[in-house]
């Protein structure tokens, strides 16, 4: 048999598997979600901003809306600011915009544009006098609505550490629904610690802390927090921050991105391509034997 015919046969098995798989997310996307975003001043005179880069990595121009999901509230007409960005340019802007904010202190924001974005949100605070060289922050990738989760489907989220720092958790539903949410304590074995419901409600901003989650549980030193949607047609995105103690510095954490096969394909379509490559080497097989059938001669 032919090497042709053997690769081309396991090209086929081979293409059948693959197109089940979920393949690598990518950030970039016409509809993104920077879960925590704000601008605030704390009783020590801490000040709290926000920094946003915004990429458009396509080759024409776009145009882009900014619309702020105000933390704790139904944000059924949110406040929005409309961009237009060339193509291949960024836009950038240091603080918030009291026109895209109101008089909201915090929330997050959803980017939403005509041709594929990326977008980062930089969450810094310092002292009132000091310069943004001694700021303390963490960075949030924007995260594609695409992979929010629903009722049914769960995610994870890293960085839980409660003996030298706080973890803050931020929920964005994005479908314009309600969603109940379980959020489950989990140690580094899998074993569930704590659970605890959320209700999520339409275009919400949700921030939230562990004690506040699971009062006086025992957290392990190490924990992870499981996410998962319950009752409801809502969807979330989610993020967390490690804040340490006495730094105040923050690490940001997203939820674990599950990707949708490119090209889904049943058991049955499955079946269709191993069958046809199983074809294939039966047929290489069955000429191979003829062909070394000695010749009769009268």
């Amino acid at each position: 048999m032919s090497r042709t015919v053997l690769l081309a046969a396991a090209s086929i098995v081979f293409a059948s598997i693959l197109c089940t798989l979920p393949l690598a997310a990518s950030y970039s996307g016409r509809d993104l979600i920077l879960p925590v975003a704000g601008h605030s001043a704390g009783a020590d005179g801490r000040l709290f901003d926000t920094a946003f880069w915004i990429t458009n990595v396509s080759e024409q121009a776009c145009d882009v809306t900014l619309s702020f999901y105000a933390s704790g509230e139904t944000n059924r007409t949110p406040r929005v600011v409309s961009l237009r960005i060339a193509a291949g340019q960024t836009w950038f802007r240091d603080g918030m915009d009291p026109a895209l904010t109101g008089s909201a202190v915090m929330g997050a924001v959803r980017v939403q544009a005509t041709q594929d974005v990326i977008a980062t949100a930089r969450a810094y605070s310092r002292l009132r006098d000091e310069t943004n060289a001694r700021a303390v922050a963490s960075s949030f990738t924007a995260i594609p609505t695409q992979f929010a989760i629903g009722n049914g489907e769960s995610t994870l989220l890293q960085g839980i550490s409660p003996r030298d720092s706080r973890y803050k958790v931020y929920f964005v539903e994005v479908a314009g629904e309600p969603l109940t949410v379980t959020a489950s304590l989990v140690d580094p074995e899998g074993r569930t610690v704590a659970d605890k419901r959320l209700y999520v409600d339409a275009h919400m901003q949700l921030a939230t802390d562990l004690h506040a989650l699971f009062g006086d549980a025992a957290v392990p030193e190490h924990a992870l927090l499981r996410l998962r949607g319950m009752n409801g047609d809502g969807r979330i995105v989610a993020a967390a921050a490690q804040i340490s103690a006495e730094s105040q510095d923050a690490t940001a954490y997203e939820m674990m991105l599950v990707t949708a096969p490119r090209n889904f394909m049943t058991a049955g379509e499955v079946a269709a391509y191993s069958l046809a490559a199983l074809a294939v080497l039966v047929a290489a097989f069955w000429k191979r034997g003829k062909g070394l059938k000695p010749e009769v001669k009268d």
